[in-house]
């Protein structure tokens, strides 16, 4: 089962939130606010140090941008997971089964493992898979949440948005 404070980021969420691109800095700030008072917990692949180097894989992020990146790495509140031979072994079938590039799985992989409650991403080839994937080495589970970051408060407490059942 998918743990309920757990959310995971793929790269370009990291990089949105650094340059403060409008219309997504402030819903990313919240989350990064909630995780920071331990309301939630942020997750990501280790190959998202890579991949923050370079914008839309078109222009490197500019160095002050990338070291800020990589400082906020180090708060606690962001578990860095490692391309590990099982995260990629689960990455296989999905590369197969879903057509999505290495990196892409690696991040589906690497979201499922942690039991992630979602994965948040703007990337649209994986928000096109949003509850089509599982485990593929586990029965019974849900599939994954891919969506486009959002939070929304209830009372003081931000909490992610509620799943859709059916």
């Amino acid at each position: 089962m998918p743990n309920d404070n757990l959310v995971y980021w793929d790269s370009v969420v990291f990089i949105d939130l650094i340059e403060e691109t409008p219309g997504r800095h402030e819903t990313l700030k919240a989350i990064s606010d909630s995780a920071e008072r331990a309301e939630a917990r942020i997750v990501t692949s280790a190959l998202t140090l890579a991949e923050v180097s370079k914008l839309n894989n078109l222009r490197l992020l500019p160095e002050w941008a990338e070291k800020k990146i990589l400082e906020f790495f180090e708060n606690d509140y962001i578990t860095v997971r490692d391309v590990s031979r099982p995260v990629c072994e689960m990455a296989r079938p999905i590369i197969r089964g879903h057509g999505l590039k290495p990196p892409d799985a690696i991040h589906v992989a690497t979201a499922l493992m942690a039991k992630a409650q979602v994965l948040h991403t703007y990337d649209g080839d994986l928000l096109g898979k949003n509850g089509l994937i599982t485990n593929p080495l586990l029965t019974g589970c849900p599939p994954l949440r891919i969506e486009v970051p959002r939070w929304q408060f209830q009372g003081d407490l931000p909490l992610p948005p509620p799943t859709a059942t059916g």
